[in-house]
């Protein structure tokens, strides 16, 4: 599975044995002193999102075509650093499960997502 992650959705963050990782190799070194010139971190938090789409028209792209709108390239210090997933992801087998229920919703969120996997996250 890590090998999957690594080569399709991007780098996992190096991680300390605390399991902490610094914010910098999510969002940069640019990235972070936005927020530390700032003052303040902008970021997108959500959790449960994994509500199976059965057409394009559902509750769960509304709200992640809204949260793309949060963005403005011309102004990177005034938009989310990054989408804090809280858990449950989806819901069911991860096979038909991220494809329909997440990767759908946010494939025009143009920000860094973390996830923290749910109770739900893979079930069978």
């Amino acid at each position: 599975m890590l090998d999957f992650i690594q080569t399709k959705l991007g780098p996992v963050p190096p991680t300390r044995a605390d399991g902490r990782f610094a914010l910098a190799s999510v969002i940069g070194a640019s990235g972070v002193s936005q927020i530390q010139a700032a003052g303040k971190i902008i970021l997108h938090i959500a959790g449960d999102t994994g509500v199976p789409e059965l057409d394009r028209e559902t509750n769960q792209t509304y709200v992640a075509e809204a949260m793309a709108l949060d963005y403005n390239s011309a102004a990177p210090a005034r938009s989310p650093a990054f989408f804090l997933h809280l858990g449950d992801v989806i819901y069911g087998s991860a096979a038909d499960g991220y494809l329909s229920e997440f990767y759908r919703p946010y494939m025009h969120y143009p920000g860094k997502i973390l996830a923290i996997p749910g109770n739900h996250d893979g079930e069978n």
